[in-house]
């Protein structure tokens, strides 16, 4: 729930609420009608979907990485926690990627 000011200073409460009235509108002034038509349904599915593509969150580093130091030969631990991952984390030393490890390495 949310609150949007819009044209008309009509402040609605949910996104549901803005997106139906908006459609419905529209839709009557195109038919000539004040039934809910199919087109209107149509459109605010397709833009409640949208809006849960964009609204699912950006990645973050939930465990920030940190340098660490190692003898040469050595091994090093590398720690970090990605939260909302999307996609593959890769790590680097001065500008090139590290050996892939299987997920059981990785842990």
């Amino acid at each position: 729930m949310y609150r949007q000011l819009l044209k008309g200073y009509e402040v609605y409460h949910s996104l549901e609420a803005v997106v139906e009235k908006y459609f419905f509108r529209a839709a009557s002034e195109v038919m000539g009608s004040t039934e809910k038509s199919p087109l209107k349904m149509q459109v605010t599915l397709h833009f409640l979907s949208l809006l849960l593509v964009v609204s699912a969150g950006q990645q973050y580093f939930r465990v920030q990485p940190h340098d660490t130091k190692v003898q040469e030969g050595g091994e090093a631990m590398l720690e970090c926690e990605v939260a909302m991952l999307a996609g593959a984390v890769q790590w680097t030393k001065d500008g090139f990627a590290l050996e892939e490890l299987s997920s059981e390495e990785l842990r």
